[in-house]
């Protein structure tokens, strides 16, 4: 698989400051929606996918947000072969998440102590998913 064009976005991140300085108990919903579209060359077996991840951590009490924060990951794809083409998908996965978490870390208020906003996500499960994704809109036969 041919990866190009990789753009990761930060499309949000807001933090409630006077929720934070409480140093509430705060509970997280991680929201992945994948996205596929024809590659913008009109290339033949080539299609523009990525994600978008959202991390919301609200107070557990008053399930007020306490910080939002969505990112996106783009990128276009050539297909090549089923083998080659899940590696390089794992590796884009992985990116994603890599960028996610760098980015909030980088952006974040320095008041603001929090680590880790997905804990261990699943990368190979998530691989999977997206491999079937791109299955599904028939870019690879059964």
């Amino acid at each position: 698989m041919k990866i190009y064009n990789a753009d990761f976005k930060l499309i949000r991140l807001d933090f409630n400051i006077e929720i934070l300085k409480t140093k509430p108990l705060l509970e997280s919903n991680p929201e992945i929606v994948l996205e596929l579209f024809k590659a913008s060359d009109g290339m033949k077996d080539a299609c523009r996918f990525g994600f978008r991840i959202a991390s919301h951590f609200l107070e557990k009490n008053s399930k007020k947000e306490a910080v939002g924060y969505l990112s996106e990951y783009f990128s276009d794809f050539v297909i090549e072969n089923k083998t080659k083409d899940i590696t390089d998908l794992k590796r884009f996965v992985e990116n994603a998440f890599l960028n996610h978490e760098i980015q909030f870390q980088e952006n974040k208020p320095a008041e603001v102590i929090m680590d880790n906003l997905i804990l261990n996500p699943n990368i190979e499960g998530f691989t999977k998913d997206v491999f079937s994704h791109l299955k599904k809109h028939g870019y690879y036969s059964e």
